[in-house]
C-alpha cells in the first residue's frame, strides 16, 4: 500500500551581478600662465607654469556572486506492507450435559403368609 507525500528540497545556487566600482586616481596637469617672449609662437618662453592634480574617476563593472537558495517540492511515496491475512473455518465443539437414566436394583418385598387376607381380625384378640 503506497501514499504519495510532497517534500521540500533546497539547494544553493550561486547567481552573477554586476557592480560599479570606482576609482579615483590623479591626473597633473599643467597650464602656462603669463606674458613671454615675442609672440604667441615663443608662449613658453619666460611664462611660468602653474600645474595642478586633478582628480579622475574611472569605474568599472566587476561581477558578483551572490547565493541564493532554491528549493522544490519532491514527490516522495511512502509504501508499506501490509500483512496479508488467511482465514480458515474452524469447526466449534459445544457440549451440552444431558441426563441419563441409569438402572439400579431395589429389593423387592414378598410376603408369605399364613393368614387369609380379609380376615377382619388380623392381629387382635379379644
Amino acid at each position: 500500500q503506497c501514499s504519495t507525500s510532497y517534500e521540500q528540497q533546497c539547494s544553493t545556487g550561486y547567481e552573477t551581478s554586476y557592480q560599479e566600482k570606482c576609482s579615483t586616481t590623479y591626473k597633473q596637469v599643467c597650464t602656462s600662465s603669463g606674458h613671454g617672449g615675442y609672440g604667441k609662437r615663443n608662449a613658453g618662453y619666460g611664462a611660468q607654469q602653474k600645474c595642478s592634480k586633478v582628480p579622475q574617476q574611472s569605474c568599472s563593472s566587476v561581477p558578483v556572486q551572490k547565493p541564493v537558495q532554491k528549493c522544490s517540492q519532491v514527490p516522495k511515496e511512502n509504501c508499506q506492507q501490509v500483512p496479508k491475512q488467511n482465514c480458515n473455518s474452524v469447526p466449534r465443539q459445544s457440549c451440552t450435559s444431558v441426563p441419563v437414566q441409569t438402572p439400579t436394583k431395589v429389593a423387592k418385598q414378598v410376603c408369605s403368609g399364613g393368614g387369609s387376607v380379609g380376615s377382619g381380625r388380623v392381629g387382635y384378640h379379644g
